[in-house]
């Protein structure tokens, strides 16, 4: 970078990534500062223009655990992905969660979802 007299751009998240917080530490209620902390940490002491994605500066997590994969998702990977997970382990209970665990880690719909207004309060 140095050489060439390039900058950098410092970010963990953006619309095409799940929450940092939900990604990278644990998201539950109590510990989340613990993680997010030190995520947003990082970033401020790293060379470059820090870009600081709507709600990252909140720490707000992934949507909730309890969304329905069928209903709630729209991104069209995560779609296709729960389609293909269907049709290669049919009624495999166990397979089918792992499945369901995946997209709730990865998901890009994670970073799509609005504001939330009681986080402000």
């Amino acid at each position: 970078m140095i050489e060439h007299d390039d900058w950098k751009s410092v970010l963990i998240e953006n619309h095409d990534n799940p929450r940092s917080v939900s990604r990278y530490t644990d998201d539950n209620d109590q510990p989340r500062d613990k993680g997010a902390k030190p995520l947003a940490l990082m970033q401020t002491t790293l060379s470059g223009t820090l870009f600081v994605y709507q709600g990252e500066e909140i720490g707000i997590r992934n949507t909730s655990r309890e969304w329905d994969v069928e209903t709630e998702y729209k991104d069209i990977e995560t779609i296709n992905y729960w389609k293909k997970c269907k049709a290669l382990y049919g009624d495999d209970e166990e397979r089918l969660e792992h499945g369901q665990k995946v997209i709730h880690m990865k998901a890009r719909d994670h970073a799509r979802t609005p504001m939330p207004v009681e986080q402000w309060a």
